[in-house]
């Protein structure tokens, strides 16, 4: 009868871990991700026990081709091996979990860029780490969608620097977002960067920045300023003809947050003009 009941406790255990497996593969196949299973043993040697069919999909392998670490290689991109390794060692030595971002190599020549997050199970009695469970997620888009804002950044960042009016971006309390090159030296800082957070008051005569606030104020409220001439001193003190435009800066609500201003400096063209007259 022992036996008898010890062989019913075996199946019933069995099939609950059947089960456990076949809600892993529902579950995954419900997602992008997918789910695996890595076997400790006692020796320390790692054996891929478990994997869910969206990986057969995904990367268009099979369970042979990452069984064991020295085959998980072939299939990594040589730069992204010592950092996958180091989680793994990590794992093994420390438990707990881990998460990093890595590059798989697709049977077509593709590399895919891919997410995984890794957790350590140990044995209760002993403390031994039995096995790693994990999820892996495919991140190639994002990374697409990133890599393509940062290029658009870039090639925005350099036509601003390239235009030889002063543009600006300031926020409600008129202090500055952003800023070109051209306006930084007009300004008489060195870089662009010496200009965020500060407000004209940093760099003219109270009353000059008292009138530039003035009009930017009403500029908040919805009205533009258009091709307004001014008359002053630049704050490397010299006089300055400068014809100024500013217009609200909305966000996707249509909310006014701030203003974008472009200012070009007349004075040499007022200076001709007077010297032809």
């Amino acid at each position: 009868k022992a036996l008898a009941s010890v062989v019913r406790d075996l199946k019933k255990a069995e099939k609950a871990l059947s089960d456990s497996e076949e809600w892993y593969r529902i579950i995954s196949s419900l997602t992008t991700d997918y789910i695996f299973r890595l076997k400790v043993a006692k020796d320390g040697s790692i054996k891929t026990d478990m994997i869910t069919e969206n990986f057969l999909t995904t990367t268009k392998r099979t369970l042979e081709d990452i069984i064991t670490p020295d085959r998980w290689a072939r299939i990594i991109h040589p730069e992204d091996i010592g950092k996958l390794m180091e989680h793994l060692h990590k794992l093994l030595s420390e438990g707990g979990s881990t998460e990093l971002e890595c590059r798989s190599l697709m049977t077509d020549g593709n590399i895919r860029s891919v997410h995984v997050v890794s957790h350590a199970i140990k044995d209760s009695p002993s403390g031994r780490i039995t096995s790693i469970v994990g999820a892996v997620k495919d991140v190639s888009e994002r990374k697409r969608v990133e890599l393509a804002l940062a290029t658009e950044q870039k090639l925005l960042r350099t036509l601003i620097d390239l235009i030889p009016a002063l543009v600006y971006v300031k926020d409600r309390d008129s202090r500055f977002l952003l800023a070109n090159e051209p306006c930084a030296a007009y300004m008489g800082v060195s870089s662009p960067h010496d200009l965020i957070g500060k407000t004209d008051t940093d760099f003219y005569p109270p009353d000059v920045a008292a009138g530039f606030l003035s009009d930017e104020l009403k500029v908040l409220k919805g009205i533009p300023l258009e091709n307004k001439v001014e008359y002053g001193y630049s704050p490397l003190d010299t006089t300055k003809i400068i014809l100024t435009t500013k217009v609200p800066f909305r966000d996707s609500e249509g909310m006014i947050i701030g203003l974008v201003g472009a200012s070009i400096d007349m004075t040499e063209i007022k200076r001709t003009e007077k010297a032809l007259i």
